[in-house]
């Protein structure tokens, strides 16, 4: 199944959580290290090139 932000945010909002929000790489003490959390498409290009996954962070 293919997740967009709308449909992950109501399902974690059902399952209980809340505060739902895109997770930002950029605001993390591993900012400096490349993992697959700020993959983007084409490779490595963090300025124009757009994210490979959906991060979200929520409350339980």
């Amino acid at each position: 199944m293919i997740f967009d932000a709308p449909l992950l945010s109501g399902l974690l909002l059902q399952a209980g959580f809340s505060d739902v929000h895109r997770w930002d790489w950029q605001n993390t003490e591993h900012a400096d290290v490349d993992d697959y959390s700020q993959a983007h498409l084409p490779h490595m290009d963090k300025e124009s090139g757009r994210l490979m996954s959906l991060n979200l962070e929520a409350v339980k």
